[in-house]
Protein backbone atom coordinates (compact mmCIF):
# COMPACT_ATOMS: atom_id res chain seq x y z
CA UNK A 1 0.00 0.00 0.00
CA UNK A 2 1.42 3.36 -1.05
CA UNK A 3 0.64 6.73 0.54
CA UNK A 4 -2.03 7.55 -2.03
CA UNK A 5 -3.50 4.11 -2.74
CA UNK A 6 -2.60 0.82 -4.38
CA UNK A 7 0.28 0.73 -6.83
CA UNK A 8 1.90 -1.86 -8.97
CA UNK A 9 5.05 -3.26 -7.30
CA UNK A 10 7.02 -2.84 -10.52
CA UNK A 11 6.23 0.89 -10.61
CA UNK A 12 7.11 1.21 -6.93
CA UNK A 13 10.49 -0.42 -7.50
CA UNK A 14 11.16 1.87 -10.48
CA UNK A 15 10.43 4.95 -8.39
CA UNK A 16 12.69 3.66 -5.60
CA UNK A 17 15.43 2.88 -8.13
CA UNK A 18 15.35 6.38 -9.67
CA UNK A 19 15.31 7.97 -6.22
CA UNK A 20 18.35 5.93 -5.12
CA UNK A 21 20.24 6.73 -8.33
CA UNK A 22 19.44 10.43 -7.90
CA UNK A 23 20.69 10.70 -4.32
CA UNK A 24 23.80 8.55 -4.92
CA UNK A 25 24.70 10.72 -7.93
CA UNK A 26 24.04 13.89 -5.94
CA UNK A 27 26.25 12.61 -3.10
CA UNK A 28 29.09 11.83 -5.54
CA UNK A 29 28.70 15.27 -7.13
CA UNK A 30 29.01 16.98 -3.74
CA UNK A 31 32.21 15.00 -3.07
CA UNK A 32 33.59 16.05 -6.48
CA UNK A 33 32.84 19.70 -5.70
CA UNK A 34 34.61 19.30 -2.36
CA UNK A 35 37.70 17.84 -4.06
CA UNK A 36 37.85 20.66 -6.61
CA UNK A 37 37.46 23.30 -3.89
CA UNK A 38 40.24 21.65 -1.87
CA UNK A 39 42.67 21.87 -4.80
CA UNK A 40 41.56 25.42 -5.58
CA UNK A 41 42.41 26.68 -2.09
CA UNK A 42 45.62 24.63 -2.15
CA UNK A 43 46.85 25.70 -5.58
CA UNK A 44 44.87 28.95 -6.16
CA UNK A 45 44.48 27.94 -9.79
CA UNK A 46 41.46 29.54 -11.50
CA UNK A 47 41.51 26.87 -14.23
CA UNK A 48 40.12 24.42 -11.65
CA UNK A 49 36.73 26.12 -12.04
CA UNK A 50 36.83 25.44 -15.78
CA UNK A 51 37.30 21.75 -15.09
CA UNK A 52 34.53 21.86 -12.47
CA UNK A 53 32.08 23.36 -14.98
CA UNK A 54 33.12 20.76 -17.54
CA UNK A 55 32.43 17.93 -15.05
CA UNK A 56 29.26 19.52 -13.63
CA UNK A 57 27.35 19.87 -16.88
CA UNK A 58 26.80 16.15 -17.68
CA UNK A 59 26.09 15.37 -14.00
CA UNK A 60 23.39 18.08 -13.77
CA UNK A 61 21.86 16.92 -17.06
CA UNK A 62 21.79 13.35 -15.71
CA UNK A 63 20.17 14.47 -12.42
CA UNK A 64 17.46 16.35 -14.37
CA UNK A 65 16.87 13.26 -16.50
CA UNK A 66 16.45 11.02 -13.43
CA UNK A 67 14.12 13.57 -11.79
CA UNK A 68 11.95 13.73 -14.92
CA UNK A 69 11.73 9.94 -15.12
CA UNK A 70 10.68 9.77 -11.46
CA UNK A 71 8.04 12.52 -11.90
CA UNK A 72 6.64 10.84 -15.03
CA UNK A 73 6.03 7.58 -13.13
CA UNK A 74 4.69 9.50 -10.11
CA UNK A 75 2.14 11.28 -12.32
CA UNK A 76 1.13 8.26 -14.37
CA UNK A 77 0.59 5.97 -11.40
CA UNK A 78 0.24 7.81 -8.09
CA UNK A 79 -1.68 10.91 -9.15
CA UNK A 80 -3.86 9.04 -11.64
CA UNK A 81 -4.89 6.61 -8.91
CA UNK A 82 -5.57 9.46 -6.46
CA UNK A 83 -7.65 11.43 -8.97
CA UNK A 84 -9.49 8.28 -10.03
CA UNK A 85 -10.54 7.71 -6.41
CA UNK A 86 -12.19 11.16 -6.55
CA UNK A 87 -14.23 10.12 -9.64
CA UNK A 88 -12.04 12.28 -11.86
CA UNK A 89 -9.72 11.59 -14.81
CA UNK A 90 -6.12 12.79 -15.04
CA UNK A 91 -3.97 12.96 -18.17
CA UNK A 92 -0.52 14.51 -17.51
CA UNK A 93 0.33 15.10 -21.19
CA UNK A 94 -3.02 16.63 -22.16
CA UNK A 95 -4.48 20.09 -21.46
CA UNK A 96 -7.25 22.46 -22.40
CA UNK A 97 -7.13 23.48 -26.06
CA UNK A 98 -6.16 26.80 -27.57
CA UNK A 99 -9.76 27.37 -28.68
CA UNK A 100 -11.13 26.62 -25.21
CA UNK A 101 -8.77 29.11 -23.59
CA UNK A 102 -9.29 31.79 -26.24
CA UNK A 103 -13.08 31.73 -25.72
CA UNK A 104 -12.65 33.37 -22.30
CA UNK A 105 -10.73 36.30 -23.87
CA UNK A 106 -8.46 36.70 -20.84
CA UNK A 107 -5.71 38.31 -22.91
CA UNK A 108 -4.26 38.15 -26.44
CA UNK A 109 -1.69 35.37 -26.86
CA UNK A 110 0.31 33.69 -29.61
CA UNK A 111 1.50 30.49 -27.94
CA UNK A 112 -0.30 28.30 -25.41
CA UNK A 113 1.25 25.50 -23.37
CA UNK A 114 -1.23 23.38 -21.43
CA UNK A 115 -0.80 20.08 -19.54
CA UNK A 116 -1.90 18.10 -16.47
CA UNK A 117 -5.55 17.87 -17.50
CA UNK A 118 -8.15 16.92 -14.88
CA UNK A 119 -11.69 16.26 -16.09
CA UNK A 120 -14.91 15.22 -14.40
CA UNK A 121 -18.11 16.74 -13.12
CA UNK A 122 -18.83 19.57 -10.71
CA UNK A 123 -22.40 19.57 -9.44
CA UNK A 124 -23.33 17.30 -12.35
CA UNK A 125 -21.75 19.66 -14.91
CA UNK A 126 -18.76 18.81 -17.12
CA UNK A 127 -15.55 20.60 -16.19
CA UNK A 128 -11.90 20.69 -17.24
CA UNK A 129 -8.90 21.93 -15.26
CA UNK A 130 -5.28 22.12 -16.32
CA UNK A 131 -2.08 24.07 -15.99
CA UNK A 132 -1.82 26.83 -18.59
CA UNK A 133 1.05 29.04 -19.71
CA UNK A 134 0.32 31.65 -22.37
CA UNK A 135 2.85 33.71 -24.29
CA UNK A 136 2.64 36.80 -26.44
CA UNK A 137 5.13 37.80 -29.12
CA UNK A 138 6.21 41.42 -29.15
CA UNK A 139 8.33 43.32 -31.66
CA UNK A 140 11.54 44.94 -30.49
CA UNK A 141 12.80 47.62 -32.85
CA UNK A 142 16.31 49.00 -32.91
CA UNK A 143 17.94 51.47 -35.28
CA UNK A 144 19.30 48.70 -37.47
CA UNK A 145 16.68 45.94 -37.36
CA UNK A 146 13.53 44.60 -35.75
CA UNK A 147 13.34 41.42 -33.70
CA UNK A 148 10.56 39.61 -31.90
CA UNK A 149 10.54 38.32 -28.34
CA UNK A 150 8.17 36.03 -26.46
CA UNK A 151 6.90 37.21 -23.09
CA UNK A 152 4.90 35.25 -20.54
CA UNK A 153 1.31 36.52 -20.23
CA UNK A 154 -0.03 34.02 -17.71
CA UNK A 155 1.10 30.97 -15.76
CA UNK A 156 -1.33 29.18 -13.48
CA UNK A 157 -4.37 26.95 -13.43
CA UNK A 158 -7.50 27.36 -15.55
CA UNK A 159 -10.77 25.54 -14.94
CA UNK A 160 -14.00 25.90 -16.88
CA UNK A 161 -17.47 24.49 -16.36
CA UNK A 162 -20.09 23.94 -19.06
CA UNK A 163 -23.34 25.20 -17.58
CA UNK A 164 -26.87 24.30 -18.70
CA UNK A 165 -27.96 27.96 -18.63
CA UNK A 166 -26.60 30.61 -21.01
CA UNK A 167 -25.68 33.81 -19.16
CA UNK A 168 -26.58 35.90 -22.26
CA UNK A 169 -23.62 38.18 -21.55
CA UNK A 170 -19.85 38.38 -21.33
CA UNK A 171 -18.70 39.08 -17.78
CA UNK A 172 -15.06 39.27 -16.67
CA UNK A 173 -14.01 39.65 -13.03
CA UNK A 174 -10.42 40.88 -13.34
CA UNK A 175 -7.72 41.42 -10.70
CA UNK A 176 -4.72 42.30 -12.88
CA UNK A 177 -3.47 45.64 -14.23
CA UNK A 178 -2.93 46.15 -17.94
CA UNK A 179 -6.12 44.34 -18.89
CA UNK A 180 -6.84 43.93 -22.58
CA UNK A 181 -10.54 44.76 -22.91
CA UNK A 182 -11.64 47.14 -25.67
CA UNK A 183 -15.29 46.33 -26.38
CA UNK A 184 -16.65 45.84 -22.83
CA UNK A 185 -17.87 48.37 -20.29
CA UNK A 186 -16.27 48.64 -16.89
CA UNK A 187 -18.91 48.71 -14.15
CA UNK A 188 -19.19 48.95 -10.38
CA UNK A 189 -21.18 46.55 -8.21
CA UNK A 190 -21.46 49.05 -5.33
CA UNK A 191 -20.12 46.36 -3.02
CA UNK A 192 -17.13 48.29 -1.70
CA UNK A 193 -14.81 45.44 -0.74
CA UNK A 194 -15.46 43.62 -4.03
CA UNK A 195 -14.99 46.76 -6.17
CA UNK A 196 -11.64 47.42 -4.46
CA UNK A 197 -10.37 43.95 -5.40
CA UNK A 198 -12.00 43.33 -8.78
CA UNK A 199 -12.49 45.27 -11.99
CA UNK A 200 -15.70 44.14 -13.65
CA UNK A 201 -16.07 44.19 -17.45
CA UNK A 202 -19.27 43.22 -19.24
CA UNK A 203 -21.37 43.79 -22.34
CA UNK A 204 -24.64 43.62 -20.37
CA UNK A 205 -24.66 45.61 -17.14
CA UNK A 206 -28.17 44.57 -16.04
CA UNK A 207 -27.46 40.82 -16.19
CA UNK A 208 -24.00 41.25 -14.68
CA UNK A 209 -25.36 43.04 -11.61
CA UNK A 210 -28.05 40.38 -11.16
CA UNK A 211 -25.35 37.66 -11.15
CA UNK A 212 -22.99 39.50 -8.81
CA UNK A 213 -25.08 39.34 -5.65
CA UNK A 214 -23.59 40.00 -2.20
CA UNK A 215 -23.66 36.23 -1.52
CA UNK A 216 -21.62 35.36 -4.63
CA UNK A 217 -19.15 38.23 -4.29
CA UNK A 218 -18.56 37.28 -0.65
CA UNK A 219 -17.68 33.68 -1.64
CA UNK A 220 -15.34 34.93 -4.39
CA UNK A 221 -13.53 37.23 -1.95
CA UNK A 222 -13.13 34.39 0.56
CA UNK A 223 -11.36 32.18 -2.01
CA UNK A 224 -9.27 35.12 -3.21
CA UNK A 225 -7.75 35.36 0.26
CA UNK A 226 -6.24 31.88 -0.24
CA UNK A 227 -5.44 32.04 -3.95
CA UNK A 228 -5.88 34.94 -6.44
CA UNK A 229 -8.71 34.07 -8.83
CA UNK A 230 -10.44 35.56 -11.89
CA UNK A 231 -13.80 34.49 -13.34
CA UNK A 232 -15.29 34.83 -16.83
CA UNK A 233 -18.89 34.16 -17.84
CA UNK A 234 -19.24 33.64 -21.59
CA UNK A 235 -22.15 31.89 -23.33
CA UNK A 236 -22.90 28.83 -21.20
CA UNK A 237 -19.32 28.50 -19.91
CA UNK A 238 -17.87 29.73 -16.63
CA UNK A 239 -14.08 30.03 -16.43
CA UNK A 240 -11.98 30.15 -13.26
CA UNK A 241 -8.37 31.29 -13.54
CA UNK A 242 -6.01 30.81 -10.59
CA UNK A 243 -2.68 32.63 -10.27
CA UNK A 244 -0.74 29.78 -8.74
CA UNK A 245 2.25 27.55 -9.35
CA UNK A 246 1.97 24.74 -11.88
CA UNK A 247 -0.68 22.11 -11.33
CA UNK A 248 0.93 18.89 -10.01
CA UNK A 249 4.48 20.19 -10.48
CA UNK A 250 6.59 17.82 -8.40
CA UNK A 251 10.20 16.91 -7.92
CA UNK A 252 12.08 13.95 -6.51
CA UNK A 253 13.25 15.79 -3.39
CA UNK A 254 10.03 16.26 -1.39
CA UNK A 255 7.18 13.76 -1.01
CA UNK A 256 5.54 15.92 1.67
CA UNK A 257 5.22 18.88 -0.71
CA UNK A 258 3.77 16.58 -3.36
CA UNK A 259 1.03 15.44 -0.99
CA UNK A 260 0.23 19.03 0.02
CA UNK A 261 0.09 20.04 -3.65
CA UNK A 262 -2.44 17.34 -4.51
CA UNK A 263 -4.59 18.18 -1.50
CA UNK A 264 -4.46 21.88 -2.42
CA UNK A 265 -5.96 21.32 -5.86
CA UNK A 266 -8.72 19.15 -4.45
CA UNK A 267 -9.43 22.09 -2.15
CA UNK A 268 -9.64 24.33 -5.25
CA UNK A 269 -12.15 21.95 -6.85
CA UNK A 270 -14.26 21.89 -3.69
CA UNK A 271 -14.30 25.71 -3.58
CA UNK A 272 -15.35 25.87 -7.23
CA UNK A 273 -18.24 23.54 -6.38
CA UNK A 274 -19.41 25.94 -3.66
CA UNK A 275 -19.24 28.93 -6.02
CA UNK A 276 -21.02 26.99 -8.77
CA UNK A 277 -23.89 26.19 -6.39
CA UNK A 278 -24.39 29.91 -5.81
CA UNK A 279 -23.95 30.80 -9.51
CA UNK A 280 -26.50 28.20 -10.63
CA UNK A 281 -29.03 29.56 -8.13
CA UNK A 282 -28.50 33.12 -9.37
CA UNK A 283 -28.77 32.12 -13.04
CA UNK A 284 -31.93 30.10 -12.43
CA UNK A 285 -33.41 33.08 -10.58
CA UNK A 286 -32.58 35.39 -13.51
CA UNK A 287 -34.01 32.83 -15.98
CA UNK A 288 -37.25 32.63 -13.98
CA UNK A 289 -37.53 36.42 -13.83
CA UNK A 290 -37.16 36.61 -17.61
CA UNK A 291 -39.80 33.92 -18.13
CA UNK A 292 -42.27 35.70 -15.82
CA UNK A 293 -42.02 38.94 -17.80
Amino acid sequence: MFLFGKKDNNDTSKMDKYKNIFFITLFIYIIIIGIFMYYFFKEYDDSIFTYLIFVSFPIIVFLCYINNKYVAIFKEVVIKETVKNKDLRYEPKEGITREEYALANFEPFNVLDSKDLVTGKINGLDFKMSNVTSYKRIKIRTRRNANSARINSFNGVVCFVENEIDTDCYLYLNIRDGIYITSKDKIKTNINEFDKKYRVYTDNKDIALKILTPTLTSKILDINKTIPMEIVFVNNYIYFRFFSKDLFKFNILSTKDNIEEINFYFYVIDEIKKIMNTIIKELKSIQKQNQDK
